[in-house]
């Protein structure tokens, strides 16, 4: 099992330390700073942080049983990467799977409630009234591309567009033969219709993605660690808008507010 270090920001200094699962690789926090999610690759789980107490968050693993408790969310085959969708309450996690397979997406049920909300609203969980009664719970899996490596939610939480890095070692092709080349793409998920809408092949191995405003003005930006461009797509078509040459091989893109 792995562990986590609750740092203090204001004297740098470790206020707690907490077991999660085992090989965890990412962590990302809810908007409101009240949960951690942390993905453990190695055990194909997600574990919940309560921010605000700095102990492992507690919710019913099934919400017809609500006094078994735990603090473990189990999604897909190796998990690598997270991103929030708050317009939804969900969490979109990428599961990379064996590596040279498809892998998948899958959506994690993450609803808050509020000390106001508790007396009216029937979701809210009684005995733990910061957990709603469906936190937690798998909304579905998606299949995606092969090796899947990092997923980015657009702003308007309508979609979700997931970096498939194919094959490591392999040539990227658009259609793969078996042992020579594989495919390297970005999967287009509907967050609403929970389907893959599109799948955009790229000129290289995707080594990271990022996202820009919503529909229909957005665009997704995706670099390659073995491509000296980077590739650009459209939000209102889903289809590649340009490419963009760069001075070495990409690493990492980001976006700053608009």
């Amino acid at each position: 099992a792995g562990q986590v270090s609750a740092i203090e920001a204001g004297g740098n200094t470790i206020s707690a330390t907490l077991p999660v699962g085992v090989g965890p690789v990412y962590g990302v926090m809810s908007i409101d700073d009240r949960r951690a999610f942390i993905l453990n690759q190695t055990d194909g789980t997600v574990t919940v942080i309560n921010a605000q107490t700095n102990a492992l968050d507690q919710f019913p693993a099934n919400p017809s049983i609500p006094n078994v408790l735990t603090s473990t969310i189990p999604v897909g085959t190796r998990p690598v990467w997270a991103d929030l969708a708050p317009g939804l309450n969900e969490l979109v996690v990428a599961n990379e799977g064996t590596g040279t397979s498809n892998g998948s997406v899958t959506l994690v049920n993450i609803p808050l409630c509020t000390a106001s909300a508790l007396p009216i609203n029937p979701n809210c969980d009684a005995t733990n009234p910061i957990d709603a009664t469906t936190f937690g719970q798998i909304v579905t899996t998606i299949p995606v591309g092969v090796n899947p490596i990092m997923v980015s939610v657009l702003s308007d939480y309508t979609r979700a567009y997931v970096a498939n890095a194919g094959i490591a070692g392999l040539p990227c092709a658009a259609v793969a033969v078996p042992n020579v080349s594989t495919t390297c793409t970005v999967s287009v998920v509907n967050l609403t219709t929970e389907t893959v809408t599109a799948t955009i092949p790229i000129n290289g191995h995707p080594a990271y993605i990022a996202t820009a405003n919503s529909t229909p003005t957005g665009k997704v930006y995706v670099v390659c660690k073995d491509s000296q461009v980077m590739t650009v797509i459209e939000t209102d078509t889903d289809t590649l808008y340009t490419t963009i040459p760069l001075q070495g091989y990409g690493v990492s893109v980001r976006m700053t507010q608009p």
